[in-house]
């Protein structure tokens, strides 16, 4: 757009040219939903799961996959890994395809999550492939553990004693207590030999998280037999502050 300035400079008329290059913005694409990796179905089928619709919290009921508590907690890790603190009011957790089973003998659904918050762009923020391990007791929580992405996070509060896990992972327990007795030495061993997870114990859930989309149905296959063996190692809950 070019606009034309007539303006007068000791008796002379001077005519100023003024070119205004007037872009718009960029626009981001939204994050798409994460693609189910090759080979899902056939796992599926070899370990007799069964394949469930896309859930989205907004669901009232959800028969096919965890209860609307969970994908809040999920959410949580998400905001907690990615942004640094708790999740936006308006954040949204779908959960795009999924399945359902047993993993080492106890309920295990497979899947991958989106984020989603009207009227913000986090096309840079990807959602995370999600194991969640149905538990056989009930638990008070949340006990949460965080990657801390590049170490940019503070470091939490309490110490495991393991370095690898104490530099790379923090962790979130309201209830006092309940960290010191769920995580021993060989759980935050096992936690610390990856660094693309995150971790709560909710009530009666063992919610694992990635810090990005399942890249192959090995790794989703390798991700549910790790929280499989954390959910048969983790000691019974304490009889006051994290459940009966």
């Amino acid at each position: 757009m070019t606009y034309i300035v007539l303006a007068s400079a000791g008796g002379t008329l001077v005519i100023v040219a003024a070119v205004l290059l007037m872009r718009r913005p960029p626009r981001r694409a939204a994050p798409g939903p994460p693609v189910e990796p090759a080979g899902m179905a056939d796992l599926a089928f070899r370990r007799g799961w069964r394949s469930l619709p896309s859930i989205d919290e907004t669901l009232r009921y959800q028969p096919a996959g965890p209860p609307a508590d969970v994908t809040r907690e999920i959410r949580w890790l998400w905001a907690a890994y990615h942004l640094g603190g708790n999740p936006d009011a308006a954040a949204r957790t779908g959960i795009t395809w999924s399945y359902g089973g047993l993993a080492g003998g106890l309920p295990v659904f497979v899947g991958d999550t989106t984020i989603s918050v009207d009227g913000l762009d986090l096309s840079r923020y990807p959602g995370g492939g999600l194991v969640v391990s149905q538990l056989p007791a009930v638990y008070g929580g949340p006990v949460r553990i965080i990657r801390r992405p590049s170490g940019l996070l503070p470091v939490g509060a309490w110490r495991s004693g393991v370095t690898a896990f104490d530099e790379w992972f923090r962790v979130d327990a309201p209830t006092p207590g309940t960290a010191t007795h769920l995580l021993n030495r060989q759980i935050v061993t096992a936690v610390a030999a990856r660094g693309d997870w995150n971790f709560s114990v909710h009530r009666n859930w063992l919610i694992c998280l990635l810090t990005a989309p399942f890249g192959t149905a090995g790794q989703a296959a390798e991700t549910v037999d790790a929280v499989a063996a954390l959910a048969s190692t983790l000691p019974r809950p304490m009889r006051h502050g994290v459940g009966a």
